[in-house]
């Protein structure tokens, strides 16, 4: 019982993965030309064909440019399992065979760590084992690297294990720090690239929804420091995917889908057109700057401006900060928004109701739609949200949905339709007046366009 008890502990963690024992030094010819690219979130083959094409369109558009090295940002697999693993690595062997690829600096994401459950897989998702796998996978000598390619440095910090907050980090914390301290000291005035998963907390879209407090906290302490990561699937056409403040942070997007905050829905036909627009990021390095530019993965066209940041990068921090919201001014709709309602197929045999409109302007872009409303006695309707945990009811004051900025800003449609799905019981028979608000990506909101529809028995038509 006692060689048991001793035994276990051992198992469960098997022979622990060190970080790689010394710096690796590339040279490549021509400009530095980096594909980066993040959660594939590849199944077994056969899983997915969309994420298995996303996933070998991205390759072959690297290939295309000629990249001469490459990123990967983690989540190579939807859960770590040996044909999810080798469906990923056949991939890749098909589209850049081994003699053929570019520098790689590949790392883990969370996902990476997880298996299914225990009866649909058979196997226990050891940290060492998933560790390994991805390695033998990857061809990287560790899920900790430091690579030099050209006089500039890139630390692969990968997470330690599967959680989702700092404990997947703090582990290899000092030595990240080590890395980074080295990188300095090698060249005060040139940039040091790491690779997270996750990015730092408060700093890019949506990297507030879970802690990563002790990534900011390092990075904060050297203003030479670009962090690249994956994990939040944020659109790439997202402005505020690339931040700075006492650093420099860039977001990448899952090549298969995108998500959104908290609480946001999706405007559009349904959220099926999510994988319609895949992107990834070419980054080329000169003496002079850092360009970052986006890509559709389906057609190989450009997405937006360029983000372009002049070296030294740390006396270049102010490009993209904070302040950029001041450059812009709020959405406009015209002046005969032109309402549109209907009923729409629903779930199981269901309905629900959807509201359709003239999108509004922006020098850039619009961001969201919020929608209240209000009964004919005037009083605003609650938008029941499910139930909490004693089973009482949960309700919103007003419904959001992004725009379809996300597909490509050249696509975006001159009309908006807002689908409410399980909402649609908030608004039983009657009449109500619709109030519709659109919002720039920093928070600038028009003035609301408003609606009167009358609700009977599955039916809705537009009274004014």
């Amino acid at each position: 019982m006692l060689a048991f008890a001793v035994a276990v502990p051992a198992l469960l963690t098997g022979c622990s993965v060190q970080p790689a024992d010394e710096v690796e030094t590339h040279t490549v010819e021509g400009t530095l030309k980096i594909g980066i690219v993040s959660d594939m979130q590849l199944q077994p083959k056969g899983g997915s064909d969309v994420y298995d094409n996303a996933y070998r369109k991205t390759l072959e558009f690297f290939k295309s440019q000629d990249v001469n090295m490459m990123i990967n940002a983690g989540d190579y697999t939807d859960t770590g399992t040996q044909k999810a693993v080798d469906n990923y690595a056949a991939i890749l062997n098909e589209v850049y065979p081994a003699e053929q690829r570019p520098v790689s600096l590949s790392i883990l994401g969370n996902h990476d760590y997880w298996l299914p459950y225990f009866v649909d897989c058979w196997e226990i998702p050891f940290k060492s084992k998933m560790q390994r796998r991805f390695l033998k996978a990857t061809g990287e000598t560790s899920p900790w690297t430091h690579k030099v390619v050209n006089g500039y440095h890139f630390i692969g910090f990968s997470p330690v294990n599967g959680n989702m907050d700092s404990s997947a980090y703090i582990d290899k914390i000092d030595w990240a720090r080590e890395q980074i301290e080295l990188a300095i000291q090698d060249d005060p005035d040139k940039p040091v690239f790491v690779i997270t998963h996750a990015p730092p907390n408060d700093t890019v879209y949506m990297s507030d929804e879970e802690d990563y407090s002790v990534l900011s906290e390092l990075f904060a302490q050297y203003p030479q420091v670009v962090s690249i990561s994956g994990h939040t699937h944020a659109p790439l056409l997202e402005d505020r995917s690339i931040w700075q403040g006492k650093y420099t942070v860039v977001n990448t997007q899952c090549v298969s889908y995108v998500c959104f905050e908290k609480g946001m829905l999706c405007s559009g036909t349904d959220d099926a057109s999510i994988e319609q627009n895949p992107m990834c990021m070419i980054l080329e390095i000169t003496d002079d700057a850092l360009t970052f530019t986006r890509y559709s993965i389906l057609t190989g066209e450009q997405q937006g401006e360029p983000w372009r940041i002049p070296q030294p990068i740390a006396q270049n921090l102010n490009l993209y900060s904070a302040d950029r919201a001041s450059r812009w001014g709020a959405p406009v709709f015209v002046q005969d928004a032109q309402f549109s309602a209907e009923f729409l197929p629903y779930g199981d045999g269901g309905q629900e109701l959807a509201v359709s409109f003239n999108s509004a302007q922006h020098d850039n872009y619009v961001y969201s739609y919020t929608l209240t409303a209000a009964d004919a006695s005037g009083q605003p309707v609650r938008f029941q949200n499910g139930e909490d945990a004693d089973g009482n009811p949960v309700y919103l004051d007003a419904l959001s949905w992004v725009s379809d900025f996300y597909l490509g800003l050249d696509a975006m449609q001159p009309r908006t339709t807002l689908r409410l799905g399980d909402y649609t019981a908030s608004l039983p028979d009657g009449t109500y007046t619709l109030s519709v608000t659109a919002a720039d990506t920093w928070g600038h909101e028009s003035a609301p366009v408003t609606a009167q529809l009358s609700v009977s028995g599955g039916n809705v038509s537009v009274l004014a």
